[in-house]
C-alpha cells in the first residue's frame, strides 16, 4: 500500500470542515476499516492556522529586511501551507536550488531554509546595482559570489524569523549545512512529515521556502497555542489603544443654555422691536452634547470675548 500522500489527498486534509463528519456517520461501524496511528498528517491540521500566524509576520519583517538590502520596496506574498513527505519535496526542487539545513535551538531537529535558483540571480544582480532582471542559467552549481548573496541573505533572514517566532519562543538558528543538489541531502527519512511554507518575492519570479518537520512542532504545541493567543491578546489591546485615540481625535458639538424665561402669550402676541427681556443667568451652566450632560461650568468673560468656565466633570 503506498503511504506517500497525494497532493489532493493533502489539500482535502486541509479543507477539511467540522460539516464533513455528517459523511462519516453514514459509514457502517460493523465494518472493520484500516486505521493507521502512525499517521500524522490527520493532527497537524490545529497547527496551520497558528503557523500562519508566524508566517505572516515573517513577511512583513523580510519586507523590511529586503528594502535595506536591496535599496528598493519589495513585497512579499504567502503561499498556502503544505504538508508534505520530506521526499515528495525533494523531488520538487530544481538544481541548483541553495538548500540550506539548520538548527532552531532548543527545539529537536533540523529544518530546511530553501532559496530557488530564480532569487538568487535576481538578488546578485540587484545587489551589485543591477535592475534585477532574472536571466537564465543553465548552471548546475552556484558561483562563489551567488553562495555568498545567499549566505548573507539567510543570516539576515534569521533575525527575521527569531522575531516573528518570539511570541511563541525563544528560538536561536544556525546553519549547519548547504548543499544545491536536492538529492545529496540524507539527513531526513523519505517518509517524514514537513509543514512547507512558501514566500514568493514579488517581481522577482523566485521564491524561498521554510520547511519544518512536524515532529519538531509537535512536543510544542501548548506554547504554540498560548503564544498565539498571547500575542492575539496584544494585537487587541494595540487595535483598543488606536481606536481610543482616533476617537479622541473626533470633533462633537457642546451646547449650553445660558438663561430660561417663561412669558405669557398675550405678551410675546406685543412684542416688537426693540423691546428688551429682562433675564437672570444663572451661576452653574450645564454644558451638553447630544443632550449628554458633560460637565457645569459659569458664564463670563474671557479676552474680551463671551466663555464658560468648565468647574466640573458631570455625574
Amino acid at each position: 500500500m503506498n503511504q506517500i500522500l497525494t497532493q489532493d489527498e493533502i489539500d482535502a486534509l486541509l479543507n477539511f470542515k467540522e460539516n464533513d463528519y455528517q459523511d462519516f456517520e453514514r459509514i457502517d461501524p460493523s465494518i472493520p476499516r484500516e486505521f493507521d496511528l502512525t499517521n500524522q498528517e490527520k493532527s497537524i491540521q490545529s497547527k496551520i492556522i497558528s503557523l500562519g500566524l508566524i508566517n505572516e509576520k515573517i513577511a512583513r519583517n523580510v519586507r523590511n529586511t529586503l528594502y535595506h538590502f536591496l535599496k528598493k520596496p519589495v513585497d512579499i506574498g504567502i503561499s498556502k501551507i503544505k504538508i508534505i513527505h520530506f521526499s515528495e519535496y525533494m523531488k520538487s526542487l530544481p538544481i541548483p536550488s541553495s538548500v540550506n539545513i539548520f538548527k532552531m535551538s532548543p527545539l529537536k531537529g533540523m529544518s530546511l531554509f530553501v532559496f530557488n535558483s530564480r532569487l538568487i540571480y535576481t538578488f546578485v544582480e540587484s545587489y551589485f546595482g543591477g535592475e534585477g532582471h532574472t536571466h537564465f542559467k543553465s548552471a548546475k552549481e552556484f558561483t562563489p559570489t551567488e553562495n555568498r548573496i545567499a549566505k548573507l541573505l539567510l543570516e539576515n533572514f534569521y533575525k527575521d524569523l527569531k522575531d516573528a517566532w518570539s511570541s511563541v519562543i525563544d528560538i536561536n538558528f544556525e546553519t549547519k549545512s548547504t548543499e544545491t543538489n536536492p538529492s545529496m541531502i540524507t539527513s531526513f527519512h523519505d517518509k517524514e512529515v514537513f509543514i512547507v511554507s512558501k514566500f514568493k518575492v514579488e517581481g522577482t519570479g523566485g521564491d524561498f521556502d521554510i520547511c519544518l518537520p512536524y515532529s519538531m512542532i509537535e512536543p510544542i504545541k501548548e506554547l504554540f497555542e498560548a503564544g498565539i493567543h498571547a500575542e492575539h491578546d496584544k494585537n487587541n489591546e494595540k487595535w483598543g489603544q488606536l481606536l481610543k485615540d482616533h476617537l479622541l481625535d473626533v470633533r462633537i458639538d457642546v451646547n449650553c443654555v445660558l438663561a430660561r424665561k417663561k412669558v405669557l402669550l398675550k405678551e410675546i402676541m406685543k412684542f416688537k422691536d426693540g423691546d428688551i427681556i429682562n433675564i437672570a443667568i444663572p451661576e452653574e451652566i450645564v454644558i451638553k452634547s447630544a443632550d449628554i450632560p458633560l460637565f457645569s461650568g459659569s458664564f463670563g468673560t474671557f479676552d474680551s470675548k463671551y466663555a464658560i468656565k468648565v468647574n466640573k466633570k458631570s455625574k
